[in-house]
């Protein structure tokens, strides 16, 4: 009995249903409405055939003060790096090189590339030593800018303490150290080409092609 009832079920249901949707199909659209109709033209028509809307001149107006209003994009100057012996602190250390106590910053152009040469001390390398000692070498990190970033590091032969920079002459540098122990203040020369000490301002050197770590003398 229950067998025979299922499929009579499943058809009136499916009658059911498409009586629905044929009546649906025939009511009118409620949202009828909700039609947006296009503003007056101004002759002209689009891709699709619908004519282009023309703004009113009050509107052209309103839409040309709120422009005026807003605030305009100021551009701001291209920075131009300073030249010379930086005496801030803040410039000085800001993205300073690992392994030197700065004592100065000098930087420049040299044959039209930019270079920067910190002095001060040598520092030990606090995270690959357990106790580290520490030492008072003198060192002059060097950093030239182009196409690539090459540096270099020059350290005294012996420990003079700190270095700062004196007096700047042509592509070399005038340093005075701190001293160390029984060692006194002394004056050094530095040649930023040569990536060397060099024993005066006069001493004749070749700049190096491939830098290298070198000591004085």
């Amino acid at each position: 009995m229950l067998e025979k009832f299922i499929p009579m079920f499943i058809i009136a249901l499916m009658l059911s249903l498409f009586a629905c949707t044929a009546q649906n199909s025939t009511e009118p659209n409620n949202n009828s409405s909700l039609l947006i109709y296009p503003p007056p033209s101004n002759g002209q028509t689009g891709e699709n055939g619908y004519p282009i809307s023309a703004p009113s001149e009050e509107a052209r107006a309103t839409a040309q003060a709120w422009y005026e209003s807003l605030p305009k994009p100021t551009r701001k100057p291209i920075s131009t790096r300073r030249t010379g012996v930086i005496n801030s602190r803040e410039e000085v250390e800001r993205l300073p090189p690992r392994g030197i106590e700065i004592g100065d910053l000098w930087q420049g152009y040299i044959n039209e590339q930019f270079v920067k040469v910190y002095v001060g001390r040598e520092l030990p390398n606090y995270m690959a030593e357990l106790n580290p000692e520490e030492r008072h070498f003198g060192l002059v990190h060097v950093i030239w800018y182009g196409d690539s970033v090459v540096i270099q590091r020059v350290k005294t032969r012996y420990e003079t303490g700190l270095l700062h920079i004196e007096e700047v002459a042509g592509n070399r540098l005038v340093l005075i150290s701190d001293g160390f122990e029984d060692r006194e203040p002394e004056k050094l020369y530095f040649d930023i080409e040569a990536a060397q000490f060099v024993s005066s301002l006069d001493e004749i050197v070749l700049p190096v092609l491939t830098p290298q770590a070198t000591s004085y003398p």
